[in-house]
């Protein structure tokens, strides 16, 4: 049991030194009017008002007005007071001593002037807006995952049938005549006979060696 109240006494420090710690880096110290400080020159209204609109002010942060003792000071006041550079009622303490260090503790629009001589009318006043809390950067959505796009079905274009044309009808070719042709007429002229044959050499041999053996008989019987 003891343990238990050990372990939860512990949780809650880390917790409140966490809460601190938070509290204590989210504060910022600004130091009014930058390395110029707290101070009036002719162009003093400009150089305020262009440094306020560069900064960011929360509650829980601390203005810081660099100037020497003696020579400025600065006190919170209303709108009106400021508007007419009127120092004779402030909201708090007109602070004297330089420098000199404001903790901002509410949300809203605060003036500041000074009021030595005619500093305010020459442009040594500041006026800030303050917002309560840091505005929480925009959380980025998530991407979304890709979506899967699904194939693409190429479909074949359908070719109708092809159809095929008939057949041509077969012909046949015409049948040879049957009927002989006539020979050919020829003509009794002498010219169309053709020449007899020559005697041949060997025929007029053979006459010659008959007529000599008939002529041997011949002799022999008579």
């Amino acid at each position: 049991m003891a343990g238990r109240i050990d372990a939860a006494i512990g949780c809650m420090f880390l917790l409140s030194v966490a809460i601190l710690l938070q509290t204590s880096l989210a504060q910022t110290t600004h130091v009014v009017g930058g390395s110029i400080g707290w101070t009036v020159s002719a162009d003093s209204a400009v150089v305020y008002t262009n440094w306020s609109s560069n900064q960011t002010f929360l509650v829980g942060d601390t203005l810081v007005f660099n100037f020497v003792t003696g020579t400025h000071d600065v006190g919170e006041v209303s709108k009106a007071a400021y508007d007419s550079c009127n120092g004779t009622t402030f909201i708090g303490s007109l602070i004297t001593t330089g420098p000199a260090s404001i903790v901002i503790k509410t949300a809203g629009v605060h003036y500041y002037i000074c009021t030595f001589g005619m500093h305010c009318s020459y442009g040594q006043h500041l006026m800030i807006n303050v917002k309560s809390t840091a505005t929480p950067p925009t959380a980025t959505p998530p991407a979304s995952p890709p979506v899967a796009t699904p194939p693409t079905t190429i479909v074949a274009p359908i070719s109708p049938p092809t159809t095929s044309p008939p057949p041509s009808p077969t012909v046949s070719p015409p049948s040879p005549s049957t009927t002989a042709s006539p020979p050919p007429l020829t003509s009794d002229s002498p010219s169309s006979l053709p020449p007899p044959p020559p005697k041949s050499a060997s025929s007029v041999s053979v006459a010659g060696f008959s007529a000599t053996v008939f002529s041997i008989i011949v002799a022999f019987l008579f």
